[in-house]
């Protein structure tokens, strides 16, 4: 006999990085770098919107109807912006081109979500 479908259970959508879980990441315990991390959490939204030529949501519930574009945060998008934040954090005294640079992780994984123009 076929064995029946084991339902998954009912999940939460995804939400935004919070400033808990960039913390958790780059491993700061106190809140003295809190103001500069929030700074990068801004910076990595707006790196994310610039790079896949979307808008991002926290759920799909709050996609406008008039934006065709717009996703919800997911998995791979908080990742990439982990992956950045801790770049910035890790080389926020240095200067020139390693500022600059996106870590090759950011790219595999907002790749299937940017929006190419002809």
């Amino acid at each position: 006999l076929p064995r029946p479908a084991v339902p998954h259970p009912k999940t939460r959508p995804l939400k935004m990085l919070t400033l808990d879980t960039i913390k958790q990441h780059c491993r700061v315990d106190d809140s003295t770098d809190d103001t500069l991390l929030e700074q990068y959490r801004q910076a990595a939204i707006e790196v994310l919107q610039q790079q896949t030529s979307r808008r991002w949501y926290e759920s799909a519930d709050e996609i406008p109807e008039d934006d065709p574009c717009g996703l919800p945060y997911n998995s791979a998008v908080n990742n990439a912006m982990l992956l950045l934040i801790g770049h910035w954090y890790t080389h926020r005294e240095q200067m020139g081109d390693v500022m600059h640079e996106l870590p090759n992780g950011f790219w595999a994984l907002v790749q299937p979500y940017r929006i190419y123009g002809l």
